[in-house]
């Protein structure tokens, strides 16, 4: 590995911490990424747009995904419709272009078949407020909650390049990700891996500071900015603070199974603890190409969680280090 103070050509500089040369127009390293403070790594402004007249709009009935067709408004408040980015339970995710600042932000859509149940909208407000109260390079940033034509939404940082999910499904597809230059198996794949479940799990501590569990980390939910290159913890649609109640209502189980603490399958229960689980089920999964415990049905997978012992990473794939089981 070179030395953080070895002098990269024509640049004189290097990643003060895993020493890879940095070319003379590069803010951030291509490795592992460090966290940076806003000034230096660029996160104090979102993307702005040169020319607005330029940019697609997303008509009605069209969709950008194929998961769902787009039947509402093409311009909801400030921000006009671009593209769907992801649809889920809550409602449906696109990428649009705010207006008065000139920029793109991703806009979170509360769904119109649950937007006239008042537990719903308290929960969609609810998570607009707890990542809206969140700072730190690694979480995506909530901009602004509103409704407009009965629509209920919320805007954030839009982050260009896609999921840590969409790395895994192409790797176990193709044992590649072009976009990236990341080869599966490889020594640099896992340490890139490695280096992104760090940036999560910095963005994740600085929530639990803030007195914010997320209880739902996974692959789809840790978004990658190309430029400046970053990683950033995102949809705390399930998330709670630390002062409310630890235990979920009798028999509801929050959270995706395969990332799920063995004390949230047993009672419902969660605290930070429950958030660091999922990143070790996440640091597994990335540099392996798969997760620890795997089943036929979601309740087979709670089992394992709960009865079996996670296997080596190191025994999976040649090149892992052995330090990274104790670490898992």
């Amino acid at each position: 590995m070179t030395s953080p103070d070895s002098p990269h050509p024509g640049a004189g500089a290097a990643c003060p911490e895993c020493g890879t040369p940095l070319a003379p127009d590069e803010r951030g390293c291509r490795l592992c990424a460090p966290t940076l403070p806003p000034e230096a790594s660029g996160n104090s402004e979102a993307p702005t747009v040169s020319d607005p007249a330029s940019l697609p709009t997303l008509t009605a009935g069209q969709s950008s995904t194929g998961r769902a067709t787009y039947t509402g408004p093409k311009q909801i408040g400030g921000y006009r419709i671009l593209r769907e980015l992801g649809a889920g339970g809550m409602g449906t995710v696109f990428e649009a272009f705010e207006q008065k600042m000139n920029r793109r932000v991703a806009l979170k859509v509360l769904a119109r078949h649950i937007s006239e149940s008042e537990k719903a909208t308290d929960r969609f407000a609810r998570e607009a407020w707890i990542a809206g109260r969140l700072s730190h390079p690694n979480l995506v940033r909530v901009f602004e909650r509103g409704e407009d034509q009965d629509v209920s939404f919320f805007s954030m940082e839009f982050v260009d390049g896609g999921s840590l999910n969409d790395v895994v499904r192409n790797l176990r597809a193709w044992g590649k990700d072009e976009r990236y230059g990341l080869h599966y198996g490889t020594r640099e794949y896992v340490s890139w891996a490695i280096a992104q479940v760090i940036q999560a799990a910095r963005g994740l501590e600085s929530a639990h500071r803030q007195g914010v569990i997320h209880r739902d980390i996974k692959p789809m939910n840790i978004l990658i900015q190309k430029e400046p290159f970053a990683v950033k913890v995102a949809d705390f649609g399930l998330a709670r603070a630390e002062t409310d109640s630890k235990q979920t209502k009798t028999g509801v189980i929050i959270g995706t199974v395969a990332y799920m603490a063995p004390e949230q399958v047993i009672s419902g229960t969660s605290d930070v603890r429950s958030d660091v689980y999922a990143s070790g089920v996440l640091l597994f999964e990335l540099p392996t190409g798969r997760q620890p415990h795997e089943g036929d049905s979601p309740l087979s997978v709670a089992y394992k969680h709960v009865n079996d012992q996670i296997p080596l990473p190191s025994l999976l794939v040649p090149g892992i280090p052995p330090r990274l089981d104790a670490v898992v």
